[in-house]
């Protein structure tokens, strides 16, 4: 006996993703919301708005000629999903995880310790981070090992360094990488990484801009007056409601952006003489030590700073990468 089951879907259609990320609604649950002109989607949790929720399928992309082995990676100044042979030449190529040397590496923090305790260890030898405000380990949520660092929303929770030699990274190619696990709303601007501490205008400054969103975004600056190499660069929106794996790179003067082992953006920038670097600041992690809080409001485990080397690198699929080794 043949059963016929019928359903009916709610869609909410939007012109443009330009649209989508204005009106930025909060989808019903199961809603779909479809952007015309990316054929993009998402689904709705009943709770989230559109920027914070995740794409849940890759919309219009052309599969004509496409061969045995290809990749599609989405191509952030074409708006548009490509195919692309792994290791092939011209076009948008597939990426790969090319592993430092650790000589490389600029800070490695695994955020191993006991619960609350305010020691933050560093593999990289000479680095001493300070713990602000309510920032500390924690036992109740780890991506690897027993613990990470909680950043809680607590005016300047956030730890801090003095800069050294290892983040004036110039015109060359650098790595940031860690795991996130969402806490509650960030707050205006809160920065997962600033290499220059305050409200300042750093080098690298990596953010999630709109309060009590996790849409990353990346800042960059040459001179330390203004964003006048990259005013917010939209890398992609951070789950709310599972943890995130997440790598940044500068390659060739390329920014290139990974999530859970999906390329989210792409996109050119002019990097000049080379970004901005003062030995007198301090680098921060999780907000600001002073001035305006800046807290994330979430987990962060396995962070790693790599200068003159990017990870990602056109050849094949990036894949996780496990815990970062210490020499």
């Amino acid at each position: 006996m043949t059963q016929i089951i019928q359903e009916r879907w709610q869609v909410r259609r939007y012109v443009t993703a330009a649209v989508a990320a204005s009106v930025n609604e909060v989808l019903l649950q199961g809603e779909l919301g479809l952007e015309l002109d990316t054929g993009l989607g998402k689904f709705g949790d009943g709770s989230s708005h559109y920027n914070d929720l995740l794409y849940s399928f890759l919309g219009k992309v052309n599969l004509v000629g496409i061969a045995d082995g290809d990749s599609i990676v989405w191509d952030a100044a074409a708006g548009a999903w490509k195919t692309a042979a792994i290791g092939g030449g011209g076009g948008l190529s597939a990426y790969s995880y090319s592993a430092p040397s650790f000589s490389s590496v600029s800070s490695l923090l695994h955020f191993e310790g006991t619960n609350g305790s305010t020691v933050i260890t560093d593999q990289v030898a000479g680095n001493v981070w300070t713990a602000h405000s309510d920032a500390a380990i924690s036992t109740a949520w780890s991506a690897i090992g027993s613990s990470s660092l909680l950043v809680p929303a607590n005016a300047n929770s956030s730890i801090s360094m003095p800069t050294n030699a290892g983040f004036d990274v110039g015109a060359g190619d650098w790595s940031i990488e860690f795991r996130y696990n969402y806490l509650g709303s960030p707050s205006t601007s809160a920065r997962v990484f600033h290499s220059r501490g305050g409200d300042t205008y750093g080098g690298i400054d990596l953010e999630f801009t709109t309060g009590g969103s996790t849409a990353l975004s990346l800042y960059l600056s040459s001179s330390g007056s203004g964003w006048d190499v990259a005013g917010g660069i939209a890398l992609a929106p951070l789950s709310k409601t599972k943890p995130s794996e997440v790598l940044v790179a500068c390659y060739k003067s390329t920014i290139y952006c990974v999530v859970n082992g999906f390329v989210t953006c792409q996109q050119a920038v002019n990097l000049g003489t080379g970004l901005y670097h003062n030995s007198a600041d301090i680098v921060s992690i999780g907000g600001n030590a002073s001035g305006t809080s800046r807290s994330i409001n979430a987990y962060l485990d396995e962070f790693r700073f790599v200068k003159g080397h990017s990870v990602l690198v056109p050849n094949r699929i990036y894949a996780d990468q496990g815990q970062f080794p210490d020499s």
